[in-house]
C-alpha cells in the first residue's frame, strides 16, 4: 500500500509542479506589455493607362451630331468664325428662317439648307455651316419651294461651306 501512495504523491507533486508552471507561464506573459500591432497603410500604385498609337495615316473618324430639322446655330455651343458640320434625318419639316445665303442664327439649318438646294426635307443629308458676325438687314426669297423671311439687323449669322470650306453663295 505503500506504493500506491507513494505514486499518488509523486503523482500528485507532478500535477502540482506542472501546475505551478504553467501559472508562471501565464503570469509571465501577462506582466510583458503588449504592443499594438500597426499596420502599414497599402501603398496602390497608380499605373499608366498607355492609348493605342495611331499610325501616321491613320485618321480617326469626326463624329458628325444628327439634328432636329429646328435646330438653329443659337442652339450650337460654336463661336463666331467656328464651323461645324451636321447631319440633318430624314423626313423634315420646314421651320422659320431669315435671310438670303447668310441666316440669321435663329433661323432653321436645316430649311435654310433645303433653301439653298443643299439637301431635301424627305432624304435629310449633311452640311457645314460657319457661324458669322450679325448684319445690318437680310434679305429674303423663295427657292426650292421654301420661303425666307427679310429682317433688320441681327447679332449673329451662319453660312453654309462646301467640301474644300468655301462659302457657299445663293443662286
Amino acid at each position: 500500500m505503500e506504493m500506491k501512495r507513494y505514486v499518488a504523491l509523486v503523482c500528485m507533486a507532478l500535477v502540482i509542479v506542472v501546475f505551478l508552471t504553467s501559472c508562471m507561464t501565464v503570469e509571465g506573459t501577462m506582466s510583458v506589455p503588449i504592443e499594438p500591432v500597426v499596420e502599414e497603410p497599402m501603398v496602390v500604385a497608380e499605373v499608366p493607362v498607355e492609348e493605342p498609337a495611331l499610325e501616321e495615316e491613320e485618321v480617326l473618324p469626326v463624329a458628325k451630331p444628327k439634328i432636329d430639322w429646328m435646330l438653329s446655330a443659337q442652339g450650337l455651343e460654336v463661336s463666331i468664325g467656328e464651323r461645324i458640320t451636321l447631319v440633318l434625318p430624314p423626313d423634315g419639316a420646314p421651320s422659320a428662317i431669315w435671310g438670303d445665303g447668310m441666316y440669321t442664327d435663329d433661323s432653321s439649318i436645316g430649311t435654310a439648307a433645303v433653301h439653298m438646294g443643299l439637301l431635301a426635307f424627305e432624304t435629310g443629308g449633311e452640311v457645314t455651316i460657319e457661324i458669322r458676325d450679325g448684319l445690318d438687314s437680310y434679305a429674303g426669297s423663295t427657292r426650292n419651294g421654301v420661303t425666307s423671311t427679310p429682317y433688320t439687323e441681327w447679332g449673329g449669322s451662319f453660312v453654309f461651306l462646301d467640301r474644300n470650306g468655301n462659302e457657299i453663295t445663293a443662286p
